[in-house]
């Protein structure tokens, strides 16, 4: 019996059409460079039968039904061309965004929208074991850190499809260009109007994603950017050059941007018009002190909490 390596792992990740139906893939054309994957091939929801028994223990559980889940990380980088998407983009439209390529000039640009939801097919291939993903949908995660590669993170509820014996395909990763670091020379970040000094800052779409298996429907459920949140580091500053806590004291909203990337086609752009700023708290970072806030981005004119864009 061959062992199966986990290093050899072929992945694969394409937008579904029509929901739910495999919208076939190849390794030329749908390959991705996956980080930190986590791959839970099979979900169960299990029923206890507890009938009365003449003596201990119990009867085996049915199972009611099955689904799939997987999350990974995505490097944040441009396409390298102008108008042209990069490959993470794709896998931004089952989070609950729309995609807008403006022709020749760019950008090409994410906005959340809050009606026709996509859905993404995914194929892993351990070493010759094919896992397939039907019809996901997902949660949303940025990351940027300093001097870390900034990071798409997502989390993905599936359907269930039977695992097979397939050989890997031989994937194609040209598209994914590589990323660079979050520091002077390649971020720019702006908050309130100030350039702060960034630590880090993590922002979550709060997606609720859900399977559900009814009479005549098998299908995951996504309710949308319940509330867009998370945390923002910044170094800390005088009250004369920025006046962070009567902000938060106030509740008073604000734009963030970020824009991430050396030269252009190579840049990202992250723009919250509304962020709001709760409970600040320090922290030692080499010395250093730094205020940590709870991060809360609201909606503008409506489907624009968070925009981001690819330059």
């Amino acid at each position: 019996m061959a062992a199966k390596f986990f290093r050899k792992m072929v992945g694969l990740a394409k937008a579904e059409a029509t929901y739910g139906v495999d919208p076939t893939m190849t390794g030329a054309a749908d390959a991705c460079l996956f980080r930190n994957l986590t791959l839970s091939p099979l979900e169960t929801e299990e029923i206890d039968r507890d009938v009365v028994l003449n003596y201990f223990g119990k009867l085996p559980k049915i199972v009611a039904c099955g689904w799939a889940k997987l999350s990974y990380e995505l490097e944040m980088a441009g396409s390298g061309t102008v108008a042209v998407a990069a490959p993470w983009g794709r896998h931004l439209l089952p989070a609950g965004f729309a995609e807008t390529v403006t022709p020749t000039t760019g950008p090409v640009t994410y906005d959340p929208v809050s009606a026709a939801l996509g859905s993404m097919a995914h194929e892993f291939y351990l070493d010759g074991l094919k896992h397939q993903y039907l019809g996901g949908r997902a949660n949303l995660t940025l990351r940027k850190q300093l001097r870390q590669v900034p990071v798409f993170g997502l989390e993905f509820t599936s359907l269930y499809v039977a695992v097979a014996d397939v050989a890997n395909p031989a994937p194609t990763l040209t598209a994914w260009k590589e990323p660079e670091a979050v520091n002077k020379a390649n971020t720019t970040f702006s908050l309130h109007g100030y350039s702060a000094v960034m630590e880090s800052i993590n922002l979550s779409l709060g997606n609720a994603v859900h399977y559900e298996n009814r009479p005549n429907e098998e299908a995951v459920h996504m309710i949308p950017r319940e509330d867009v949140k998370g945390t923002v580091a910044i170094r800390a500053d005088t009250v004369a050059a920025k006046d962070w806590w009567a902000i938060a004291r106030a509740g008073t909203a604000g734009a963030l941007s970020i824009v991430h990337g050396s030269a252009a086609n190579k840049k990202v752009q992250i723009d919250a018009p509304k962020a709001q700023l709760f409970r600040p708290r320090y922290r030692n970072a080499n010395g250093i002190t730094l205020v940590e806030f709870d991060l809360a981005c609201g909606v503008n004119a409506g489907n624009d909490e968070i925009v981001i864009k690819a330059l």
